[in-house]
């Protein structure tokens, strides 16, 4: 099992493995307690504050806004902000880790740099 970026929060960790967007308790032993299945590719992880609010960016070049809870996954908005402009494993992604500063996403591919205005 390979996790790309995990989240800790509550006693549940939070990470994309492989094609599965997992959720387990950090006290079991067992299999995670939630899964969800998101298709090949990575998202990067990023908490707001200290809420159930979570950033994902995913290799697609979509910016999505979840509520993580014990109780699960639920989206709340999804954009495409960027195109993929790299090649990996026959298909288009975008590999980069967005920087967050001053409600602003700093988002690039390898064409292009965006600044994305989060406070909208």
């Amino acid at each position: 099992m390979i996790f790309r970026t995990a989240v800790s929060s509550f006693v549940l960790l939070f990470a994309f493995v492989s094609h599965l967007f997992a959720q387990q308790d950090l006290w079991a032993t067992s299999e995670p307690v939630s899964k969800r299945r998101t298709g090949n590719g990575t998202a990067f992880i990023v908490q707001q504050a200290k809420t159930d609010r979570f950033w994902l960016f995913n290799d697609y070049g979509f910016l999505i806004i979840a509520e993580i809870t014990p109780d699960g996954y639920k989206e709340i908005s999804r954009a495409k902000v960027i195109e993929p402009s790299n090649n990996a494993f026959n298909r288009d992604v975008v590999w980069s880790m967005p920087a967050y500063a001053n409600r602003r996403a700093y988002i690039r591919n390898d064409d292009e740099i965006i600044c994305v205005d989060l406070a909208k």
